[in-house]
Protein backbone atom coordinates (compact mmCIF):
# COMPACT_ATOMS: atom_id res chain seq x y z
CA UNK A 1 0.00 0.00 0.00
CA UNK A 2 2.84 2.40 0.82
CA UNK A 3 4.38 1.93 -2.61
CA UNK A 4 1.14 2.57 -4.51
CA UNK A 5 1.62 6.38 -4.89
CA UNK A 6 5.13 5.80 -6.26
CA UNK A 7 3.81 3.08 -8.56
CA UNK A 8 1.13 5.37 -9.99
CA UNK A 9 3.65 8.21 -10.37
CA UNK A 10 5.98 5.98 -12.37
CA UNK A 11 3.26 4.47 -14.56
CA UNK A 12 1.70 7.87 -15.26
CA UNK A 13 5.13 9.24 -16.15
CA UNK A 14 5.81 6.37 -18.55
CA UNK A 15 2.41 6.91 -20.20
CA UNK A 16 3.16 10.60 -20.67
CA UNK A 17 6.61 9.83 -22.06
CA UNK A 18 5.21 7.39 -24.62
CA UNK A 19 3.00 10.20 -25.91
CA UNK A 20 6.16 12.24 -26.34
CA UNK A 21 7.95 9.35 -28.06
CA UNK A 22 5.16 9.11 -30.63
CA UNK A 23 4.35 12.78 -31.06
CA UNK A 24 7.25 14.73 -29.66
CA UNK A 25 9.28 17.05 -31.87
CA UNK A 26 12.87 16.15 -32.65
CA UNK A 27 14.49 12.73 -32.96
CA UNK A 28 16.80 13.29 -29.98
CA UNK A 29 13.92 14.21 -27.69
CA UNK A 30 12.08 11.10 -28.76
CA UNK A 31 15.12 8.95 -28.08
CA UNK A 32 15.55 10.49 -24.65
CA UNK A 33 11.87 9.89 -23.89
CA UNK A 34 12.20 6.26 -25.02
CA UNK A 35 15.26 5.80 -22.79
CA UNK A 36 13.32 7.29 -19.89
CA UNK A 37 10.47 4.82 -20.49
CA UNK A 38 12.91 1.91 -20.26
CA UNK A 39 14.46 3.36 -17.09
CA UNK A 40 11.04 3.81 -15.49
CA UNK A 41 10.07 0.23 -16.39
CA UNK A 42 13.16 -1.01 -14.55
CA UNK A 43 12.26 1.19 -11.58
CA UNK A 44 8.68 -0.11 -11.55
CA UNK A 45 10.03 -3.67 -11.40
CA UNK A 46 11.73 -2.83 -8.11
CA UNK A 47 8.54 -1.29 -6.70
CA UNK A 48 6.14 -4.07 -7.66
CA UNK A 49 7.12 -7.58 -8.83
CA UNK A 50 6.42 -8.02 -12.56
CA UNK A 51 5.28 -4.39 -12.62
CA UNK A 52 7.85 -3.41 -15.22
CA UNK A 53 6.81 -6.19 -17.57
CA UNK A 54 3.14 -5.33 -17.19
CA UNK A 55 3.88 -1.64 -17.72
CA UNK A 56 5.73 -2.31 -20.98
CA UNK A 57 2.91 -4.63 -22.07
CA UNK A 58 0.33 -1.94 -21.32
CA UNK A 59 2.25 0.72 -23.22
CA UNK A 60 2.79 -1.56 -26.21
CA UNK A 61 -0.86 -2.64 -26.26
CA UNK A 62 -1.98 0.98 -26.05
CA UNK A 63 0.10 2.00 -29.06
CA UNK A 64 -1.14 -1.02 -31.03
CA UNK A 65 -4.75 -0.14 -30.17
CA UNK A 66 -4.20 3.41 -31.43
CA UNK A 67 -2.74 2.14 -34.71
CA UNK A 68 -5.70 -0.21 -35.22
CA UNK A 69 -8.30 2.45 -34.41
CA UNK A 70 -6.78 4.81 -36.97
CA UNK A 71 -6.99 2.09 -39.62
CA UNK A 72 -10.51 0.56 -39.59
CA UNK A 73 -9.69 -2.06 -42.21
CA UNK A 74 -6.70 -3.22 -40.21
CA UNK A 75 -8.86 -3.24 -37.05
CA UNK A 76 -11.45 -5.48 -38.69
CA UNK A 77 -8.74 -7.76 -40.05
CA UNK A 78 -7.19 -7.99 -36.58
CA UNK A 79 -10.53 -8.84 -34.97
CA UNK A 80 -10.86 -11.72 -37.40
CA UNK A 81 -7.25 -12.79 -37.54
CA UNK A 82 -6.14 -12.60 -33.89
CA UNK A 83 -8.50 -15.36 -32.65
CA UNK A 84 -7.37 -17.54 -35.55
CA UNK A 85 -3.71 -16.90 -34.72
CA UNK A 86 -4.32 -17.66 -31.05
CA UNK A 87 -6.06 -20.90 -31.95
CA UNK A 88 -3.22 -21.86 -34.29
CA UNK A 89 -0.61 -21.05 -31.63
CA UNK A 90 -2.42 -23.15 -29.04
CA UNK A 91 -2.21 -26.10 -31.40
CA UNK A 92 1.50 -26.38 -30.53
CA UNK A 93 2.24 -28.40 -27.37
CA UNK A 94 4.86 -25.92 -26.17
CA UNK A 95 2.38 -23.04 -26.25
CA UNK A 96 -0.28 -25.20 -24.62
CA UNK A 97 2.05 -26.04 -21.76
CA UNK A 98 2.95 -22.39 -21.16
CA UNK A 99 -0.70 -21.29 -21.21
CA UNK A 100 -1.64 -24.22 -18.97
CA UNK A 101 1.14 -23.35 -16.52
CA UNK A 102 0.03 -19.71 -16.39
CA UNK A 103 -3.56 -20.69 -15.58
CA UNK A 104 -2.35 -23.12 -12.93
CA UNK A 105 -0.16 -20.45 -11.32
CA UNK A 106 -3.07 -17.99 -11.23
CA UNK A 107 -5.40 -20.67 -9.82
CA UNK A 108 -2.92 -21.47 -7.04
CA UNK A 109 -2.66 -17.81 -6.08
CA UNK A 110 -6.45 -17.57 -6.05
CA UNK A 111 -6.64 -20.68 -3.85
CA UNK A 112 -4.21 -19.04 -1.43
CA UNK A 113 -6.38 -15.91 -1.21
CA UNK A 114 -9.46 -18.03 -0.53
CA UNK A 115 -7.61 -19.66 2.37
CA UNK A 116 -7.00 -16.26 4.04
CA UNK A 117 -9.18 -14.85 6.85
CA UNK A 118 -12.06 -12.57 5.91
CA UNK A 119 -14.73 -12.65 3.24
CA UNK A 120 -13.75 -14.70 0.21
CA UNK A 121 -15.23 -15.80 -3.09
CA UNK A 122 -14.52 -18.82 -5.28
CA UNK A 123 -13.62 -19.01 -8.96
CA UNK A 124 -12.59 -22.64 -9.38
CA UNK A 125 -14.84 -25.68 -9.46
CA UNK A 126 -15.57 -26.98 -5.97
CA UNK A 127 -13.40 -30.08 -6.34
CA UNK A 128 -10.22 -27.99 -6.16
CA UNK A 129 -10.74 -26.35 -2.77
CA UNK A 130 -10.33 -29.31 -0.39
CA UNK A 131 -6.88 -30.09 -1.83
CA UNK A 132 -4.72 -27.48 -3.57
CA UNK A 133 -2.71 -30.17 -5.36
CA UNK A 134 -5.78 -30.99 -7.47
CA UNK A 135 -5.09 -27.80 -9.45
CA UNK A 136 -2.31 -29.69 -11.23
CA UNK A 137 -5.04 -31.72 -12.98
CA UNK A 138 -7.23 -28.79 -14.04
CA UNK A 139 -8.82 -29.41 -17.45
CA UNK A 140 -9.48 -27.02 -20.33
CA UNK A 141 -13.17 -26.50 -19.56
CA UNK A 142 -12.40 -25.94 -15.90
CA UNK A 143 -9.74 -23.40 -16.86
CA UNK A 144 -12.20 -21.57 -19.13
CA UNK A 145 -14.80 -21.44 -16.34
CA UNK A 146 -12.13 -20.15 -13.95
CA UNK A 147 -11.18 -17.28 -16.28
CA UNK A 148 -14.82 -16.37 -17.03
CA UNK A 149 -15.72 -16.33 -13.34
CA UNK A 150 -12.64 -14.26 -12.53
CA UNK A 151 -13.67 -11.50 -14.94
CA UNK A 152 -17.28 -11.55 -13.73
CA UNK A 153 -16.35 -11.45 -10.05
CA UNK A 154 -13.83 -8.67 -10.63
CA UNK A 155 -16.62 -6.49 -11.98
CA UNK A 156 -19.34 -7.41 -9.47
CA UNK A 157 -17.84 -8.41 -6.10
CA UNK A 158 -18.99 -7.54 -3.48
CA UNK A 159 -22.65 -7.73 -4.47
CA UNK A 160 -24.67 -5.23 -2.39
CA UNK A 161 -27.26 -7.84 -1.36
CA UNK A 162 -24.59 -10.22 -0.08
CA UNK A 163 -23.01 -7.94 2.54
CA UNK A 164 -22.14 -9.79 5.74
CA UNK A 165 -21.01 -7.02 8.09
CA UNK A 166 -21.51 -3.36 8.92
CA UNK A 167 -18.17 -2.31 7.32
CA UNK A 168 -19.25 -4.10 4.14
CA UNK A 169 -22.61 -2.33 4.28
CA UNK A 170 -20.80 1.02 4.56
CA UNK A 171 -18.90 0.14 1.38
CA UNK A 172 -22.08 -0.36 -0.68
CA UNK A 173 -22.31 3.30 -1.91
CA UNK A 174 -18.75 3.09 -3.22
CA UNK A 175 -19.58 -0.19 -4.93
CA UNK A 176 -22.55 1.45 -6.65
CA UNK A 177 -20.21 4.16 -7.92
CA UNK A 178 -17.92 1.39 -9.19
CA UNK A 179 -20.80 -0.14 -11.16
CA UNK A 180 -21.58 3.24 -12.72
CA UNK A 181 -17.94 3.76 -13.70
CA UNK A 182 -17.75 0.32 -15.31
CA UNK A 183 -21.00 0.91 -17.21
CA UNK A 184 -19.67 4.18 -18.62
CA UNK A 185 -16.30 2.79 -19.75
CA UNK A 186 -17.48 1.43 -23.16
CA UNK A 187 -18.96 4.81 -24.11
CA UNK A 188 -15.83 6.51 -22.80
CA UNK A 189 -13.57 4.34 -24.94
CA UNK A 190 -15.61 5.11 -28.06
CA UNK A 191 -15.68 8.87 -27.52
CA UNK A 192 -12.04 8.98 -26.41
CA UNK A 193 -10.90 7.04 -29.48
CA UNK A 194 -12.68 9.54 -31.71
CA UNK A 195 -10.83 12.41 -30.09
CA UNK A 196 -7.40 10.95 -29.30
CA UNK A 197 -6.86 7.25 -30.16
CA UNK A 198 -3.36 7.10 -28.68
CA UNK A 199 -4.25 8.44 -25.24
CA UNK A 200 -7.44 6.39 -25.21
CA UNK A 201 -5.53 3.25 -26.15
CA UNK A 202 -2.92 3.77 -23.45
CA UNK A 203 -5.53 4.38 -20.75
CA UNK A 204 -7.64 1.42 -21.80
CA UNK A 205 -4.67 -0.95 -22.09
CA UNK A 206 -3.37 -0.01 -18.64
CA UNK A 207 -6.82 -0.54 -17.13
CA UNK A 208 -7.41 -3.84 -18.95
CA UNK A 209 -4.07 -5.45 -18.12
CA UNK A 210 -4.27 -4.35 -14.47
CA UNK A 211 -7.83 -5.66 -14.22
CA UNK A 212 -7.12 -9.06 -15.80
CA UNK A 213 -3.99 -9.57 -13.69
CA UNK A 214 -5.84 -8.84 -10.45
CA UNK A 215 -8.98 -10.75 -11.46
CA UNK A 216 -7.17 -14.03 -12.08
CA UNK A 217 -5.34 -14.21 -8.75
CA UNK A 218 -7.82 -12.68 -6.29
CA UNK A 219 -10.14 -14.53 -3.94
CA UNK A 220 -10.42 -12.28 -0.91
CA UNK A 221 -13.03 -9.51 -1.15
CA UNK A 222 -11.00 -6.93 0.77
CA UNK A 223 -7.86 -7.62 -1.23
CA UNK A 224 -9.81 -7.40 -4.50
CA UNK A 225 -11.29 -4.03 -3.55
CA UNK A 226 -7.84 -2.64 -2.74
CA UNK A 227 -6.13 -4.06 -5.82
CA UNK A 228 -8.97 -2.92 -8.07
CA UNK A 229 -7.60 0.54 -7.41
CA UNK A 230 -4.72 -0.27 -9.79
CA UNK A 231 -7.11 0.11 -12.73
CA UNK A 232 -9.35 2.75 -11.16
CA UNK A 233 -7.46 5.94 -12.24
CA UNK A 234 -7.61 4.94 -15.90
CA UNK A 235 -11.25 3.86 -15.66
CA UNK A 236 -12.19 7.17 -14.03
CA UNK A 237 -10.75 9.12 -16.96
CA UNK A 238 -12.49 6.94 -19.52
CA UNK A 239 -15.78 7.08 -17.61
CA UNK A 240 -15.55 10.87 -17.39
CA UNK A 241 -15.08 11.06 -21.14
CA UNK A 242 -18.10 8.78 -21.49
CA UNK A 243 -20.24 11.11 -19.37
CA UNK A 244 -19.16 14.18 -21.35
CA UNK A 245 -19.64 12.41 -24.66
CA UNK A 246 -23.11 11.14 -23.77
CA UNK A 247 -24.20 14.58 -22.54
CA UNK A 248 -22.88 16.21 -25.72
CA UNK A 249 -24.55 13.57 -27.88
CA UNK A 250 -27.87 13.95 -26.03
CA UNK A 251 -27.69 17.74 -26.37
CA UNK A 252 -27.03 17.44 -30.08
CA UNK A 253 -29.98 15.09 -30.50
CA UNK A 254 -32.18 17.47 -28.54
CA UNK A 255 -31.22 20.38 -30.74
CA UNK A 256 -31.76 18.32 -33.88
CA UNK A 257 -35.18 17.17 -32.69
CA UNK A 258 -36.18 20.73 -31.74
CA UNK A 259 -35.02 22.36 -34.98
CA UNK A 260 -37.68 23.03 -37.64
CA UNK A 261 -37.69 20.56 -40.51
Amino acid sequence: MRTRPLFFLLTASSLSLVLRVVRGPGAWRRLLAAAAVVTIAIAIETVRPAGGVLSVASLSAGVICAVLVRRPRLLIASMVGVPILIGAALAYPEVQLKAYASVQAAARQHWGHVATPGYVYRLLDERFYPDRSEIADIEFRESARFVARAIGKYLTVPLPWEVQSRPALAYVPEQIVWYILVALVPAGVVFACRRDPLTAGLLFAHALIAAVTVALISGNVGTLVRHRGLALPYLVWLSAVGVCGLISHATHLGRTAGSPS
